[in-house]
């Protein structure tokens, strides 16, 4: 089909959660009339969104069957209740000085890294977070 192009696709952990094994097989029948993709990244996080072991073993299948490449994508935002959240203002990524929000990230991380061997961090790797520890460590830096 190409030569010198190959496609990726990147389908995020919400609409992991929504789509049927029987949506996805439609929606990527689409992409394969048109378009050959190589490799997908599903996102095992974002926001409020984790997607079960046992449901993203499934795509993975799906995916290796049609044999594109699978590999990983994070993004490193959080919807949590109360105090935790509303110092993380724009996307509400993650504190990066609050230990539980460090270690709900490193769960995320080793769950991801226990499915796939290639892991990609979204562009939503960084923090707005303006917590007093924060501020403080941040000091007169931009």
């Amino acid at each position: 089909m190409y030569k010198n192009f190959s496609l990726a696709i990147y389908c995020t952990a919400p609409f992991l959660n929504r789509v049927s094994l029987r949506e996805l097989e439609e929606d990527f029948a689409f992409f394969e009339e048109y378009l050959k993709v190589n490799k997908v990244y599903l996102e095992t996080h974002r926001g409020k969104d984790d997607v079960p072991k046992e449901k993203m073993l499934e795509i993975i299948e799906f995916f290796n069957k049609k044999g594109v490449i699978t590999s990983e994508g994070i993004t490193t935002t959080i919807d949590l209740p109360g105090d935790l959240v509303h110092n993380l203002r724009i996307f509400h990524t993650f504190c990066y000085s609050n230990e539980i929000l460090k270690n709900r990230l490193k769960e995320i991380v080793e769950y991801t890294a226990s499915l796939f061997d290639e892991v990609i961090l979204d562009d939503f790797y960084f923090t707005s977070c303006s917590c007093p520890e924060c501020i403080e460590r941040k000091g007169n830096l931009s």
